[in-house]
């Protein structure tokens, strides 16, 4: 086994979004995806750095440089889009000092690595401060690095600037939805008089909670991580419903009911969001 960086070290963290509920929709196909994803994760890491541990549905990696990082990380995501069936994969890169102690890092770095990949959104590639700092001057070839502001992270005590990584590959970032609460380590999304919340379940617009279905709920949570790119029906009906039989029309009342709680009459719309293959429409900026 290679051996594990000290001193400065830059770590990757990185998990397949909305694991949990896949688990408990379809068992086996998530065996083969988890499976799936850690191979190409080693492929990817191999070139530059040491896989650190697998964390069940997902890793942590090492590297003496950032650039290196940086390069993994790029390498699988543009593997994992590849795929006939995409994977979604939120990473989190941070530079600091540490060392290996019992083949793992404990302390300060990998728990700011952690909270910066939870920040994240599936297919998004986020940088702390420290490692964009390093990265910046050499990025590889077509990269860029966006600014999302200073994010407050679940136990760190001091606001983090996140950059996001850019490259035609990757998604589009946005800075207006990446907003972590001091309590939890998942993104909220903003967008027009909307906040979503994921973790909490829960949507407000204009400020007061909207009483929204499970499974509309679960629709509107996809597009809007998704809303850098057309999800196609089969795809949003996998996520939702998983193994279980539904009617397009089915589909077609959830998304209504998804615009509806959000504002969108149809008629007045911001900047184009996401939609699906049925051409159902955009989201309000």
């Amino acid at each position: 086994m290679t051996a594990l960086p000290g001193g400065t070290v830059t770590l990757l963290f990185a998990d397949i979004e909305g694991s949990v509920d896949r688990w408990e929709r379809d068992p086996d196909g998530m065996r083969d995806r988890v499976g799936e994803f850690q191979r190409l994760a080693g492929h990817a890491v191999a070139g530059g750095g040491v896989v650190v541990k697998s964390t069940g549905d997902g890793l942590v990696a090492a590297f003496r440089t950032a650039t290196s990082a940086v390069e993994s990380a790029l390498k699988l995501q543009q593997d994992l889009t590849r795929r006939s069936s995409p994977l979604a994969v939120r990473m989190g890169i941070h530079s600091g000092t540490a060392e290996p102690a019992g083949g793992d890092y404990v302390g300060r770095t990998p728990n700011l690595a952690a909270r910066v990949m939870g920040a994240a959104s599936g297919g998004q590639v986020l940088l702390s401060g420290a490692a964009a700092d390093l990265v910046r001057r050499d990025l590889p070839d077509a990269c860029g690095l966006v600014h999302l502001g200073d994010v407050a992270l679940k136990g760190i005590a001091e606001p983090e600037p996140l950059w996001a990584l850019t490259h035609p590959d990757l998604p589009v970032p946005d800075a207006r939805p990446v907003v972590a609460g001091p309590d939890r380590g998942s993104p909220r999304y903003r967008f027009g008089a909307n906040l979503l919340d994921p973790d909490g379940r829960e949507l407000l617009h204009d400020g007061q909670p909207v009483d929204m279905e499970p499974r509309t709920f679960a629709v509107l949570t996809y597009l809007v991580r998704h809303r850098d790119r057309v999800v196609t029906k089969e795809e949003l009906l996998d996520e939702v419903w998983g193994d279980h039989f539904v009617s397009e029309s089915a589909l077609t009342t959830r998304i209504k009911h998804a615009r509806a709680a959000v504002g969108d009459d149809g008629r007045s719309q911001g900047r184009s969001g996401p939609c699906t293959g049925s051409g159902t429409g955009s989201w309000p900026a």
